[in-house]
């Protein structure tokens, strides 16, 4: 999971970035990076797929740590028996 350190929500890993303040390595959304609340979404030839907003990343996100969660074998793996 990638928190980032100037917002403090829970971004997808994509969404993030690794830079350096004051020497240590840190881990800051995009959208605080570039200081923006909306991103273009491109594919490798230029063609625009889509527009995110910072809020629909975070409630995408929750919503997907959410349904693995809620997943019966992954559940499983994170929560050990209690026999």
């Amino acid at each position: 999971m990638s928190k980032c350190v100037v917002c403090g929500e829970f971004l997808h890993p994509d969404f993030c970035v690794v830079k350096e303040i004051r020497g240590d390595e840190v881990i800051s959304c995009v959208f605080c990076h570039l200081d923006k609340k909306e991103l273009t979404i491109e594919d490798d030839n230029g063609k625009m797929l889509k527009t995110v907003t910072k809020d629909q990343c975070i409630r995408d996100y929750k919503m997907y740590l959410k349904r693995l969660l809620d997943n019966p074998v992954i559940s499983k793996i994170l929560v050990k028996d209690k026999d």
